[in-house]
Formats: C-alpha cells, sequence, structure tokens
C-alpha cells in the first residue's frame, strides 16, 4: 500500500507542477510580448500589465521590471520541469515489483565444490512477488490515474 500512497501523491504533484508549468509559460509570453513593445517604443496594453501585476511606470523602469520577471519565471520553469521529470521518475520505479526490481526473476548463486574446484553456479527464477511481471500491485484505479499523466 506504501507504493499506492506514493503513487498517489506523485500523481498529485505532477497535476499541480502541469497547472504551474502551463501558467509560467503563459507569463513568459507576456513578458516577452511586452519586452518587445518597450523595445519598439510601444505603448504595451494595460491588461498585460495587470496580469503581471505591474502599473503604468516610466519604460526604462517597467523594462528593469520584466527583465527581472522573465529571469525569475525561466528560473521557476526550469525548477518545476525538472520536479517534473523527477517525479514521472518516482512514478516509473513505483511501478517496478520492489523485490526484483523490474526485472520478473530472481538470480541466485550457489556454488558447485565438486571435483576439488569451486564453481558458482547462477539460477534463475521467477520472482515471488510479481510472479514474473516485474509490475508492483497497484490498483486499477491507480494505473488509470498513472495513463493519464
Amino acid at each position: 500500500m506504501a507504493a499506492e500512497e506514493d503513487a498517489l501523491r506523485a500523481i498529485k504533484e505532477l497535476r499541480e507542477l502541469s497547472t504551474l508549468i502551463k501558467r509560467t509559460q503563459a507569463e513568459l509570453i507576456l513578458i516577452e510580448e511586452a519586452l518587445k513593445h518597450l523595445e519598439k517604443g510601444e505603448q504595451i496594453k494595460s491588461e498585460s500589465l495587470n496580469r503581471l501585476g505591474l502599473t503604468g511606470q516610466l519604460s526604462t523602469v517597467l523594462k528593469l521590471r520584466l527583465k527581472r520577471m522573465l529571469s525569475s519565471r525561466k528560473t521557476m520553469l526550469s525548477e518545476y520541469k525538472s520536479k517534473q521529470r523527477s517525479d514521472q521518475e518516482l512514478l516509473n520505479n513505483l511501478l517496478k515489483c520492489p523485490a526484483c526490481g523490474g526485472l520478473g526473476s530472481k538470480v541466485t548463486t550457489s556454488y558447485n565444490r565438486s571435483d576439488g574446484k569451486v564453481a558458482p553456479m547462477l539460477k534463475v527464477e521467477p520472482c515471488g512477488i510479481c510472479g514474473g511481471t516485474g509490475r508492483a500491485t497497484i490498483s486499477a484505479r491507480v494505473l488509470e490515474m498513472i495513463r493519464e499523466i
């Protein structure tokens, strides 16, 4: 059950991250457009400034604030995407059987001590936990949630 709880936690976080990534990307587009308008000496729409939480200011001050916002949003986006990759990797690992690591089998080593020599003998057996599938036991509901992501 711990794997299922971890999976649900990771799914929730991935959904939140997806929303944050979309919102940050939209803000980046607004900031970049505003900076282009300033570079051309054009007026920025007050709606765009309001969405960014800015008010009408001198163009030099506005340009500095927008550049600072651009830099911080790019950093945030990078952090969000890194966390997203980490959570997706966690989900992939949670889907693997904890006993065999997703291999579906276990290798045991025994030693043959006949004829005065010691020879290792490898024996491959199907995993007793997952029955050779390599998959963890997770409910169908959680698996469906993972597929949706």
